[in-house]
C-alpha cells in the first residue's frame, strides 16, 4: 500500500496551472521538520520541502492555503525521471 501523511507547515505560495483538459493542477511545498540526540548529547535539527500536487477540486482548495499555516496532507509518493536535466535527476513527487 503507497499512502502517506504528511503533517507540517506550507512553504510558500501555490501554483495552479491549468491542464490541457481544463482541470486545475496546484502544486504545493510542505515544509517538514525533525529533531535528533546527536551521540555527544546535543540536539540537532532540520527541514525538509516535499513537493505535492493536487488536481481538480481539491487542487482548488488547497491554492488557498497561507503561507506557514500548518497543514496536514494525505496522499502516495510517486517517482518521476526529470528528463530536462544534464544529469540524471529522480525526483519524488507527493500526490
Amino acid at each position: 500500500m503507497n499512502r502517506v501523511t504528511l503533517v507540517g507547515k506550507v512553504h510558500g505560495p501555490a501554483k495552479t496551472p491549468t491542464a490541457s483538459n481544463g482541470t486545475p493542477i496546484t502544486f504545493l511545498g510542505v515544509e517538514t521538520h525533525r529533531r535528533w540526540r546527536n551521540n555527544d548529547g546535543t540536539v540537532g535539527q532540520g527541514s525538509e520541502v516535499h513537493t505535492c500536487r493536487a488536481f481538480g477540486g481539491t487542487a482548488r482548495l488547497l491554492e488557498k492555503a497561507r503561507d506557514r499555516s500548518s497543514i496536514v496532507v494525505r496522499g502516495r509518493l510517486e517517482y518521476a525521471k526529470d528528463d530536462k536535466a544534464t544529469v540524471q535527476v529522480m525526483r519524488i513527487e507527493f500526490v
